[in-house]
């Protein structure tokens, strides 16, 4: 596929060139003009996804010299890995195999999580959005370092810096549960080992009130029983 954009965008001096003032003719259907100058214009394309309820734009700048750049939420999109070249002669042929080459730019969607998720991993470089496709929300976290747009062989949502950052909070979170396990196991023993020798006293004092006749050996045999059932109890 990228040998094929790089044929159609090369060898441009056998092509019948368009002036730079004309190029919003050229424009597909589902492209609008954003703005215009002498030296510059910006051609827009909605995305199929929105982001926190916005409409996310892929946006193509095109400049009188020929140079060519195009971003997603601020984010300048690296093309030579999509096969486009930064600079081109506008032609008849180049400017329709232009967009479509940059039709096959999607963008990274983030990191999808639950709605509910409030891991304490989660800071400042991190961003929790929601992204809308179909009609369906999805909650989702993304890397600062967003590179905005899947790569061109990837099968994922997902750029390559908020893949890395999903698998990093999911060791974050597989160690917070752990570390909460853990923390429970110990109370759980500690209090288990805690109310048998606070109950030490109160079982000799209920003992000597239900049966005064009874003797400190008969005391001390009953008391240990009872530990016994507590310790056994505590361990099921």
């Amino acid at each position: 596929m990228k040998k094929s954009y790089r044929l159609q965008l090369a060898d441009l001096h056998k092509q019948v060139p368009v002036k730079f003032g004309d190029i919003p003719t050229f424009l597909p259907d589902d492209w609008f003009l954003m703005k215009k100058s002498a030296e510059m214009m910006s051609c827009g394309h909605t995305l199929p996804a929105k982001c926190n309820g916005q409409d996310l734009i892929l946006i193509l700048q095109l400049k009188s010299d020929g140079s060519v750049k195009a971003e997603i939420a601020g984010q300048e999109i690296e093309l030579f890995k999509y096969g486009i070249p930064n600079c081109i002669i506008y032609t008849y042929t180049s400017l329709p195999a232009l967009f479509r080459s940059i039709n096959v730019i999607r963008p990274c969607l983030g990191y999808s999580i639950d709605k509910q998720s409030t891991l304490s991993s989660i800071n400042s470089l991190i961003l929790k959005e929601t992204i809308s496709t179909n009609g369906q929300v999805t909650h989702v976290l993304r890397s600062q370092k967003c590179l905005r747009s899947v790569s061109l062989t990837s099968i994922s949502d997902s750029c390559i810096k908020c893949i890395k950052c999903a698998s990093s909070l999911k060791r974050r979170h597989e160690s917070e549960c752990n570390k909460e396990n853990e923390e429970k196991e110990n109370l759980d023993k500690t209090c288990s080992d805690h109310d048998v020798t606070l109950d030490s006293n109160d079982i000799k004092m209920k003992l000597k009130s239900l049966a005064p006749n009874l003797t400190e050996n008969q005391i001390i045999l009953i008391e240990s029983q009872i530990k016994q059932s507590n310790l056994q109890i505590g361990k099921e």
